[in-house]
């Protein structure tokens, strides 16, 4: 159903953290940030969007996986962190540790 709502109105961003959710419902945290990052990069300021992209990567890597390569899971890890910070998210002790333990590669 998002999908179909995506291709009848592809100007409207407000289904892809939605559908980027439902990609990490389904097991495929790829996907997931494949749909937030330009999200994100056209919508800094959305700190429910950027935390969502640092718990994909957070929990990939919790469960000793990775979503990308550990350099670009990383090099993700430090710039949604910095950006969650700039947009006044109200979790950044817990986002920080996600980042932290991220960039650690543990």
């Amino acid at each position: 159903m998002l999908a179909e709502a995506r291709e009848r109105w592809p100007d409207d961003d407000v289904m892809l953290p939605r559908m980027a959710a439902a990609q990490v419902l389904i097991g495929r945290p790829a996907e997931a940030l494949a749909i937030l990052a330009p999200y994100i990069d056209r919508h800094p300021k959305d700190p429910d969007a950027i935390f969502l992209a640092l718990r994909v990567l957070y929990e990939a890597h919790a469960v000793g996986g990775r979503v990308g390569s550990a350099s670009d899971d990383a090099q993700a890890a430090r710039k949604y962190g910095a950006l969650y910070g700039a947009a006044g998210g109200p979790d950044l002790a817990l986002v920080e540790r996600w980042v932290a333990f991220v960039v650690r590669g543990k």
